[in-house]
């Protein structure tokens, strides 16, 4: 539906959203450097 109407999110509405999305297999081929990055994310970005 579209609409030009707001659309009030409260917890009384009993909205639905729904997001076209897909998920896949996701393969590592070096892991010592996905966890040196997700360290350097978890960190901030500074070692």
């Amino acid at each position: 539906m579209r609409s030009t109407m707001p659309i009030v999110f409260d917890r009384y509405a009993q909205l639905e959203l729904g997001l076209p999305l897909f998920d896949t297999a996701i393969r590592v081929l070096d892991p010592a450097r996905l966890n040196a990055e997700a360290e350097l994310k978890l960190r901030g970005g500074t070692l």
